[in-house]
């Protein structure tokens, strides 16, 4: 997204920002603005990813900007992936409601305040560190901090959906599943915040050090037949 490769002057004028083509975009199709994105295509405006190639610093924001499902969360340039559920494939979540709270009178100004209550697979999980794989298969992609996690923390996935990719690379093509990684959140008791976006091929092609039940226990979660959650993304 080009607007996320933007510096601006201060870190909380992104949303004041784009609120001129919001407005055009909010007078065309009647949807609810919420935090910079649209309420009838919530779950897939969420699905925003890293961009790999950094043309601005991937960080956190000093202060506080937006909700974390939002990309104007973030400080670092943005995309949606055309080739992923972004673009084409089946959720397992849903949105029941939304809302954000604006900072003044225009509709498109900026937020204080938002949340978005999801129903779906949400799933306990530990995010750890390990030591390099050994591989010339593998590579590093340079000028990424590289952060150790001591000791390993709880997280929750959020299974959002899965999507088929079909290119020259999977002529058969090869399903990927969407999950999200939350925690909990200190700033609103019981809520959650998104800490970040993994795409991972299904069946997983390295189970060496998982067992397959495991997988196997995830299963209907990843195809919307397991048990669903009821939970709030701030």
């Amino acid at each position: 997204m080009e607007i996320s490769k933007r510096l601006l002057t201060f870190e909380t004028d992104k949303l004041p920002a784009i609120s001129a083509v919001a407005g055009h975009v909010g007078a065309v199709t009647g949807s609810q603005y919420i935090a910079g994105l649209w309420r009838d295509n919530l779950i897939r405006d969420m699905c925003w990813e890293r961009h790999m190639f950094e043309s601005v610093k991937w960080q956190a924001t000093r202060a506080w900007r937006a909700p974390t499902f939002s990309w104007t969360s973030v400080a670092g340039n943005v995309f949606y992936n055309d080739n992923s559920i972004a673009a084409k494939g089946f959720y397992v979540i849903q949105a029941t409601d939304a809302s954000s709270t604006k900072q003044s009178t225009p509709v498109y100004s900026q937020v204080i305040d938002g949340w978005v209550d999801i129903e779906g697979p949400l799933l306990e999980a530990t995010l750890e560190t390990h030591p390099p794989y050994d591989g010339s298969d593998l590579f590093k992609v340079r000028e990424i901090d590289q952060v150790e996690i001591k000791p390993p923390v709880k997280v929750w996935v959020m299974i959002a959906g899965h999507w088929w990719e079909y290119t020259n690379k999977y002529p058969d093509g090869q399903r990927w599943v969407t999950n999200m990684i939350l925690g909990r959140s200190e700033r609103v008791t019981g809520a959650y915040e998104r800490l970040g976006y993994k795409d991972q091929p299904w069946p997983p092609w390295d189970t060496d050090h998982v067992p397959e039940e495991d997988f196997e226990k995830i299963d209907p979660h990843v195809f919307g037949d397991g048990e669903k959650t009821r939970f709030r993304i701030v």
